[in-house]
């Protein structure tokens, strides 16, 4: 079988071929948002650091508090989101795909 596209042959080998370097990608940027949202958790910790530290001193921090904590609630959003999404990278349904097209 031999797909056409943009006046192109690509035959099944050249298709998987592009299809797993396309998974490889995925999964890259999947790790990448992981390392993301670790980093995302450690600088909420530290800028609740600071602000209490302000606190302390005795500036107002009530909009930085509020800005942090809506970050800190989409994270929480987040991170099961990212969770999900290893199920579907751990599965390797892209071998699925392949063995159909040959």
């Amino acid at each position: 079988m031999i797909l056409h596209l943009c006046h192109m042959a690509i035959t099944p080998d050249l298709y998987n071929e592009r299809l797993e370097r396309a998974w490889v990608r995925l999964q890259r940027v999947y790790e990448r948002q992981g390392r993301i949202l670790d980093r995302a958790d450690a600088m909420v910790e530290r800028i609740q650091s600071l602000i209490d530290w302000m606190n302390e001193n005795g500036k107002d921090t009530a909009v930085l508090q509020a800005a942090l904590d809506t970050y800190a609630e989409a994270l929480k959003v987040a991170h099961p989101v990212y969770e999900s999404a290893k199920g579907i990278l751990n599965s390797h349904l892209y071998r699925d795909k392949i063995n159909l097209c040959i």
